[in-house]
């Protein structure tokens, strides 16, 4: 890119940074106040207050006390309340961010824990605050559950993929146990009251040890099919050889210590139970958790009714009791407890979302995170968070974006779900269109948002009525199953796709006929595409493990590796930076990168991010070094370049003076003024809240004195732009001399 252009492109940055003061002042008066960000270095990212929740695995109410919970999360490491579930911590110092398949706390009332994790087994002693690791002997380290002997704290066996373990010195060394087991991949264990005898719950079944380590004896009878995929035993604590086993295959009664099965699914709509509670002090009251909701029983499961109201996700994990109401895990929603007969999600601090895509509306003040879970919408710029997707039935939510001419529009694409679109800032949805698709994309023409695209499994959709109905646009497509989708900045007729086995496709008339592009392309999977605001020829492709990205100056006509610098692991999206091209980043499976040359080499900006798989980033279009992050089991994280906080420096060779009237309809006038004896060449522009060019005002050399030039609200194509906030950039002899504030109203 020829350095005169690279001047441009970094210009509009450059002069928001030189009325920093001024444009703090005016952004105050129309966006909400910006929550604090603390300064841990020059560039620092921090987590955000939200959204919470995430995938639980597992719930413990601890004995001491029960409003004392532990919940064990995937890829989060371990939390932990001290208040009934109101708040909740990270308890993973020294755990780290690991997957807690199960957590045990040591019996008698001490402060003593044990996890089950994806690396091995860890210990604490005082209820998180610390840990060391007890995996000496451990086969596989993926571990799954634990058991500790109700009277003898010091012995404990553990799970894993690989066969069961046990241990007589608390997890300091542990030996196989695993004579007669046929199936080695262990889900639960459970030790009855006494300590005589040990339930394994297997993949190919149940089994009975009654002298470890001695020999597993099957207690498969009855059981077939996905019944042998066993996942939780509980026994009737009035009667030990009583059992009740949850099973992929529904659940299953015994009354002779697991002897002989019997199926009690009675009621249940879906069979594929997780996870077992049975009432302490009545056998006969039980709830399950399926992957559609909680059931329950009080008849010793003949009969079994659905108990998931309030529910907000049905997907259930784990399933616990503090004394006075039920507690559940849920796989996309967090924690939830029941109050009477409804639940509700209790997940403050709880920072475990999955979250894929970040959208922030063209003021900056809402922001809508797309994930596991479905869409969390912020209006107060981040400083809380709500599950903002009622109407959205499928809560695997992969993309999700603003109408730029009018942020109360939004849309979202679900997993095998379709398009959905709210009409009030993501409160409420409904779904339009493309039911039972899997949509990874969608964008909405930057002008005429009744024009809207969708990147879906089955290639390229177009609505022309904002979501209604949607036509096939895929033709010239080999490959059609579409990640992203981005529209050139500059003329959205040109629209590229990025394809999942490594192609990109380009069409120069909406989507009518498409010309696959992958001349030099070396990525196995594009996963994401930006195309340069300014040079709209520059145009980046994201690849899979290993492949990096990709980068063409001439339209995606020929392709070259652009990673250097780049971690040798999923590129999953990658921005350009509106106000500054120069500037790129890319959200990777290891951290944040960022690019100094406009895509070309790239240098690690990870620093503070805990969770270091990154699925999206977003520039925030009134901050202009604010950025934002969707990290996959982590939530929301925050960057600020604390740098670009320097005395700004105006040059005194012109100025540009503020727009009048302002607001304005349907025109306004700039004034800017050249000191000096010579003439220079002088640039007006006019950029959108997003940083986009929509204008040029003035591209010509102008003599010294003042200048005025009227802007009526038209674009570069004649067409009349949405209302909103725009901004109007001087540039003199390429270099940036001012920036001014325009609000067009309608």
């Amino acid at each position: 890119m020829p350095e005169s252009v690279r001047r441009i492109l970094r210009s509009p940055a450059d002069w928001a940074r030189d009325s920093a003061r001024w444009l703090v002042a005016i952004v105050a008066l129309v966006v909400p106040a910006r929550p604090a960000i603390a300064p841990a270095g020059s560039n620092a990212w921090t987590q955000d207050a939200g959204p919470y929740g995430g995938r639980i695995l597992c719930l413990l109410v601890h004995s001491s006390s029960p409003s004392k919970l532990v919940a064990g999360t995937e890829a989060g490491g371990l939390y932990v309340s001290g208040d009934g579930g109101q708040t909740w911590q990270s308890r993973s110092q020294g755990l780290g961010l690991l997957t807690v398949n199960d957590v045990q706390a040591v019996p008698l009332g001490t402060s003593t824990i044990c996890v089950a994790t994806n690396n091995g087994v860890y210990r604490s002693d005082n209820l998180g605050q610390s840990w060391t690791q007890r995996s000496g002997g451990l086969g596989s380290l993926l571990t799954t559950c634990l058991a500790i002997h109700p009277t003898n704290v010091a012995r404990m066996l553990c799970g894993t993929v690989n066969g069961l373990y046990a241990t007589a010195d608390a997890g300091v060394s542990w030996t196989p146990v695993n004579a007669g087991l046929t199936n080695s991949s262990v889900e639960r264990i459970l030790w009855d009251v006494g300590g005589n005898a040990i339930y394994a719950c297997t993949d190919g079944g149940a089994f009975l040890n009654t002298d470890p380590p001695g020999t597993w004896l099957p207690r498969s009878n009855g059981l077939s099919g996905l019944a042998l995929f066993t996942r939780q035993l509980v026994t009737n604590p009035a009667a030990s050889s009583e059992l009740y086993l949850a099973t992929y295959g529904g659940v299953f009664h015994s009354f002779s210590g697991g002897g002989s099965w019997e199926l009690h699914s009675a009621g249940l709509t879906d069979t594929r139970a997780q996870a077992l509670w049975i009432d302490p002090a009545d056998g006969m009251h039980l709830l399950v958790g399926t992957e559609s909701g909680v059931f329950e029983t009080f008849d010793g499961a003949l009969h079994w009714a659905a108990a998931s109201a309030g529910l907000t996700d049905r997907v259930v994990r784990s399933l616990a009791y503090d004394g006075t109401s039920m507690l559940c895990g849920t796989f996309y929603r967090g924690v939830q407890r029941r109050t009477g007969s409804t639940w509700a999600p209790i997940n403050q601090g709880l920072a475990n979302t999955f979250l894929q895509e970040i959208a922030v509306d063209s003021s900056g003040s809402l922001i809508a995170a797309a994930g596991y879970g479905g869409v969390y919408r912020s209006a107060d710029v981040g400083s809380s968070f709500a599950l903002g997707d009622a109407g959205i039935t499928v809560p695997d939510v992969r993309t999700v974006c603003f109408d730029p001419t009018n942020p109360q529009v939004v849309f979202a694409g679900a997993n095998y779900g379709g398009v959905y679109k709210s009409t009030n800032g993501g409160t409420t949805f409904s779904l339009v269109g493309l039911a039972g698709e899997t949509v990874r994309a969608i964008r909405v023409h930057p002008t005429n948002s009744l024009i809207v695209y969708a990147g879906t499994y089955d290639g390229v959709f177009r609505s022309d009525n904002g979501g209604g109905l949607w036509v096939a646009r895929s033709a010239g497509m080999t490959a059609d199953n579409v990640n992203d989708l981005e529209l050139d900045p500059t003329n959205p007729e040109v629209i590229y796709a990025g394809i999942y086995l490594g192609y990109v496709y380009k069409t120069s008339n909406g989507g009518l006929s498409w010309t696959q592009k992958t001349n030099g392309l070396g990525a196995s999977i594009v996963f994401d595409l930006a195309v340069d605001p300014a040079d709209p020829q520059v145009v980046l492709a994201a690849g899979f493990e290993g492949k990096g990205i990709w980068r063409s100056a001439d339209g995606g006509d020929t392709w070259h590796d652009a990673s250097t610098g780049l971690p040798n692991k999923s590129i999953w999206k990658v921005k350009f930076d509106p106000f500054d091209a120069s500037r790129a980043y890319a959200a990777t499976q290891d951290g944040v990168a960022r690019s100094l040359d406009g895509g070309a080499t790239w240098a690690d900006l990870s620093n503070g991010l805990l969770v270091k798989d990154v699925r999206d980033i977003a520039v925030d279009p009134l901050s202009f070094r604010t950025l934002r992050a969707a990290t996959f089991g982590g939530g929301l994280y925050t960057f600020t370049d604390m740098a670009t906080a320097a005395p700004p420096v105006r040059p005194a060779a012109a100025e540009l003076h503020p727009g009048f009237p302002n607001p304005f309809n349907p025109s306004t006038t700039l004034a800017f003024e050249l000191r000096g004896a010579d003439a220079r060449r002088v640039r007006l522009d006019v950029f959108d809240a997003r940083g986009r060019r929509v204008r040029t005002l003035l591209d010509a050399p102008a003599d010294p004195g003042v200048h005025r030039v009227t802007w009526d609200g038209r674009d570069d194509t004649g067409s009349g732009v949405a209302g909103g906030v725009y901004l109007a950039r001087l540039a003199v002899d390429g270099q940036g001399a001012g920036v001014q504030k325009l609000t067009l109203l309608k």
